[in-house]
């Protein structure tokens, strides 16, 4: 286990809301003229935050299932449901960074909530859970986006405790793709080092927000 220093971990509410990560910074300039003209206008600072609606195609392991379950303690960063159905997400600023909030249904239930919070320190990207944060790499590969796992941590205060792989969900991959008239794609993988393939999922979505439909 590997102790090391960084940002805070979140705490109790500020009175302003901090700015959602700036993902050109975080990328680099080469990365981030490497990226969709349409991705780059979707990820800039001033316009990473709304309300979206599409399709969820999502597929997971028993034990993925299981551990989304075990996630839920921590805010439910992982869906634990399967199958085809509808996705909404919205993105809003909140007390320390962009709180992503991911509602799907599928079959005949109701709708779920998978909700983390992305937020930089030090200058790095993390995907918090309460204390779980997962810091991410970034990368333009063929014009996409991709977010890469980098390690997982126990936030305490200043300290981030590095949890060994075999505890955490494992290598997770998401890549975001433009899809042409203002529709765009979240490919997640994620592998374990024991359990192999736990999540594999694909959410379609377009840029025009939600008319008129409150998020479930």
């Amino acid at each position: 286990m590997v102790i090391a220093r960084g940002a805070p971990a979140p705490g109790p509410l500020q009175r302003r809301p901090a700015p959602a990560p700036d993902f050109r910074t975080l990328l680099g300039e080469v990365g981030w003229a490497g990226l969709a003209p349409a991705i780059r206008a979707r990820f800039a600072a001033t316009s990473a935050l709304g309300d979206f609606s599409g399709t969820a195609e999502l597929n997971a392991s028993a034990a993925g299932r299981g551990l989304a379950q075990l996630m839920r303690l921590f805010g439910g960063p992982l869906p634990w449901i399967t199958g085809r159905g509808r996705a909404r997400v919205r993105i809003q600023k909140g007390p320390r960074g962009a709180l992503w909030d991911r509602a799907y249904q599928t079959g005949r239930g109701g709708w779920i909530h998978v909700r983390s919070l992305k937020r930089a320190a030090a200058g790095r990207l993390y995907e918090c859970a309460g204390p779980i944060w997962m810091r991410l790499k970034l990368e333009a590969r063929g014009r996409a986006l991709v977010f890469l796992s980098d390690g997982f941590f126990l936030a305490l205060g200043p300290l981030r405790l590095r949890l060994p792989d075999v505890l955490t969900p494992g290598a997770l991959t998401v890549i975001h793709t433009d899809e042409g008239e203002g529709r765009f794609a979240f490919i997640l993988t994620c592998d374990h080092p024991v359990f192999g393939r736990l999540f594999d999922q694909t959410i379609r979505l377009a840029d025009a927000p939600l008319q008129g439909a409150g998020h479930a």
